[in-house]
């Protein structure tokens, strides 16, 4: 007599640690035991509408959601994912998103060139964050 499995379905990410930036794609991993067919992927955020990512995904333990559909998300926590076939279903614990982080740049505004041994003052701008600025100095001779 050969006993057979129940199936079940047990998430693998997304956890509780989980943190997705907008506009990036990320994986979705499973696993499963028993006779499973098809999955229903559904990421779900209460007083928000459902978002159906897949309604025929095969079982094979991966999916990524991708860079477009999280750009749509709003940037907060509580979302989580569920994965079902019809007869058995695993919820994700809850995961946040966030939005991008501004890109930081620094753009050096004047001078053009700074002559070897006289006053040269810098003046940049800076956007994203940045914080510290470190200069340095590098040149060469001309040879003359």
């Amino acid at each position: 007599m050969t006993l057979e499995r129940a199936p079940s379905l047990t998430m693998v990410t997304p956890t509780s640690a989980t943190i997705w930036t907008r506009g990036t794609s990320y994986p979705i991993e499973w696993s499963s035991t028993g006779t499973i067919g098809t999955l229903v992927l559904t990421l779900k955020k209460s007083g928000m509408a459902d978002i159906v990512l897949s309604s025929n995904e095969n079982n094979d333990g991966t999916y990524t959601i991708s860079s477009v559909t999280t750009t749509s998300l709003t940037a907060c926590s509580g979302y989580t994912l569920v994965l079902a076939d019809g007869s058995v279903s695993v919820t994700s614990s809850s995961f946040t998103v966030v939005n991008a982080p501004p890109p930081k740049s620094i753009t050096i505004q004047t001078p053009n060139l700074c002559v070897q041994s006289s006053l040269c003052s810098i003046s940049f701008s800076k956007t994203g964050g940045v914080t510290t600025v470190r200069l340095s100095y590098s040149g060469a001779s001309s040879g003359i």
